[in-house]
């Protein structure tokens, strides 16, 4: 068992860093006698597990989910998701039960919310089921105090955002490092030793006999994501378009326009020819999409969970990654990825939508640079 007596906490703010290290100390001094604190048993018999954020978030916590199934193989270890990670996790075997809350916690909006309603609605769920262990992998305080009031026997996350007092397992925060790697100290911490830094997803065989009827050509067709979550990640519809003419010329057989219909069709628009084009834009779930890019011969996209799909299925891929993340720490990792990015003067800005003019992390990147990343998967081939 980890506790931390000193926390480092990823607020940018002062006064919230302030504020935070105040409650903390308070708590500490109520809360950090060992009798206060709870030993996690050997063998849990169930495991809460809260991951209420995005698809790519979902799908850099399977490397976690797979060492803990292999350290707890016969506890029941149910995952709590909003309704945007529930496929993330479908035909998962690492774990039984996927739980779906609908939350307000980390909508995209670009605005921040408390959601503090959301705390005690989950705790009351939580509470049903009398959990052994509860795991907040993002470390945040409201989660934190959902298994708290949802009285989890034992609880494991990062105090990183306050209420380090309240847990029993707390490992140090790896800053800047991987969200992968931080995920694994974690699951370090619980005593698991099978480390492994590969992302899962998991597609079945009716979803891809289901894509067949597409009449794609499987290994011969590209796949390009032309949207994502925030604006400020997004790259131009008219430099997909160049790109498609490019690729069109070297011969690539098919391509597939995957996304929202509104970001699908600002690229058609932009085309000088449509043929051979397949546009899923807005007609696929999550698990179609996943059949779709698993079959494909590369892929390429932005900061997003598709690419982190693509990723977890070991397609090929080139990922245009904008200046609002650090590619360190949130870019899909594997050896037959290539991050494209640029390091400007106002990365990393955090931000949802871009404040300076010209978009210059994404609009200095070129479409012949990334066809010309695409020419080197093709030609491997």
């Amino acid at each position: 068992k980890t506790i931390n007596l000193y926390v480092k906490y990823i607020f940018k703010k002062l006064w919230l860093r302030i504020l935070m290290g105040i409650v903390d100390t308070l708590g500490r001094i109520l809360y950090f006698p060992g009798w206060k604190k709870k030993k996690l048993g050997s063998h849990p018999k169930n495991i809460a597990v809260l991951r209420f954020d995005h698809i790519g978030d979902v799908i850099n916590t399977t490397p976690f989910l797979k060492s803990l199934r292999d350290k707890f193989p016969d506890s029941v270890i149910d995952v709590y998701v909003s309704p945007w990670g529930e496929e993330a996790l479908s035909n998962n075997p690492r774990i039984n039960n996927v739980f779906v809350v609908k939350t307000t916690l980390y909508e995209k909006t670009g605005t921040s919310r408390p959601s503090w309603g959301s705390v005690f609605g989950v705790a009351s769920l939580l509470k049903l089921k009398q959990y052994d262990l509860g795991i907040s992998v993002r470390g945040d305080l409201r989660e934190i105090l959902m298994l708290k009031f949802g009285k989890a026997r034992a609880i494991a996350s990062y105090g990183i955002t306050g209420g380090g007092f309240l847990l029993d397992i707390s490992p140090e925060y790896k800053f800047g490092g991987h969200e992968i790697d931080i995920n694994l100290s974690l699951a370090s911490s619980l005593g698991c030793s099978n480390l492994l830094r590969d992302t899962e997803f998991f597609v079945s065989e009716e979803l891809k006999k289901k894509t067949e009827l597409l009449g794609l050509k499987l290994k011969k067709y590209g796949v390009l994501h032309t949207g994502s979550g925030a604006p400020v990640k997004r790259w131009h519809p008219y430099k997909y378009a160049k790109l498609i003419s490019l690729l069109q010329k070297d011969g690539v057989q098919q391509i597939v326009l995957i996304g929202s219909a509104d970001e699908t069709d600002s690229v058609f628009k932009a085309l000088a020819s449509s043929e051979n084009i397949i546009d899923l834009g807005g007609k696929t779930t999550l698990g179609e999409l996943g059949a779709v890019v698993s079959e494909a011969a590369f892929f390429v996209g932005t900061d997003s969970g598709p690419a982190h799909i693509a990723a977890a299925l070991k397609v090929p891929s080139v990922i245009i990654f904008s200046g609002a993340n650090l590619p360190t720490r949130w870019a899909p990792q594997g050896s037959n990825i290539t991050v494209i990015y640029r390091d400007t003067s106002c990365s990393p800005c955090c931000s949802f939508t871009c404040g300076v003019k010209g978009h210059p992390c994404m609009e200095s990147i070129t479409e012949k640079e990334v066809f010309g990343e695409i020419k080197k998967i093709i030609e491997e081939k």
